[in-house]
């Protein structure tokens, strides 16, 4: 699925994602995922009465190398136009997704720079196509989909966030379970499953070396005080707790288990340590 072909790290090491595969890698390699900038019709049984729709996706014509305008007609019918003042995109990706035996779903992302632009998943039913998540808007600080897949009835989502407090790019896990025609998130707690360390060019849940001290606490809202982690500790981030506002990020590691707060986090942009680990970096 996504691609990030223009995403480069801060500190020049360059991530990239391949079609629905994780996209923190061990060396720069750029891996193109299949998107399209020309008008795609596809089949597929989208409404689950064992007929294929017809599928046509069709960009405006292009301005100054960018789309203002997707149609997506079924079965030479139009049901969405995706349009308004600020949109525009370079080209665009799709996938199909099968929950089961009778409903399908479909993924859309309009691709701008740096792989940005809206990723939504919709429900054809009735003649309408309806937008069932917006995963950016639903998970804070999700600013791409690396990879879906479905299994019984649910949706497994691998996101990432370009800068995590205080750690920089992460990939990390959300589930979804399909009930009464929605999508429900099952859990504001995220699994991390990956973050890059440029020193020795290695990805995964690593065990990094914090750069500064801070704030431990108990609970995924940081309201309960434990203790202060220093500088110099080794620890792993495992988790993320990310609801309405807040993105908190939970470690463990060297006797110190615990959430630090996202809204704590203040980079200090006149020193060398802008995270609070060594070898970490966000995304531009």
């Amino acid at each position: 699925m996504l691609n990030r072909k223009k995403a480069v790290l801060v500190t020049a090491v360059a991530l990239f994602v391949g079609a629905f595969s994780m996209g923190v890698i061990k060396t720069p390699v750029t891996a193109y995922a299949k998107s399209y900038s020309t008008t795609k019709t596809i089949q597929a049984d989208l409404n689950g009465d064992k007929k294929k729709e017809r599928i046509t996706f069709t960009p405006s014509q292009k301005e100054y190398d960018m789309y203002k305008k997707l149609t997506i007609s079924i079965n030479g019918k139009t049901v969405k136009t995706l349009k308004d003042k600020y949109f525009y995109f370079y080209n665009y990706e799709y996938k199909v997704l099968k929950l089961g035996k009778s409903k399908a779903f479909l993924y859309l992302h309009t691709i701008m720079e740096n792989d940005d632009g809206p990723c939504y998943l919709y429900q054809y039913k009735s003649g309408k196509l309806t937008r069932l998540i917006d995963f950016r808007k639903n998970v804070r600080g999700c600013r791409w989909v690396t990879s879906l897949k479905t299994k019984g009835n649910q949706l497994f989502a691998t996101l990432e966030d370009s800068d995590a407090p205080g750690l920089g790019a992460v990939f990390f896990k959300a589930s979804y379970t399909y009930k009464n025609g929605k999508f429900h998130k099952d859990s504001n707690i995220h699994k991390i499953t990956a973050y890059y360390n440029y020193n020795t060019a290695k990805s995964g849940v690593l065990t990094l070396t914090t750069t500064r001290e801070f704030r431990l606490y108990s609970d995924t809202m940081c309201g309960k005080y434990i203790t202060t982690v220093p500088a110099g500790t080794k620890l792993k981030v495992t988790k993320t707790y990310r609801k309405g506002i807040y993105v908190n990020m939970y470690v463990t590691g060297s006797g110190y288990s615990g959430w630090y707060c996202g809204d704590e986090f203040e980079p200090d942009f006149n020193s060398d340590s802008l995270y609070y680990f060594e070898g970490v970096s966000g995304v531009a």
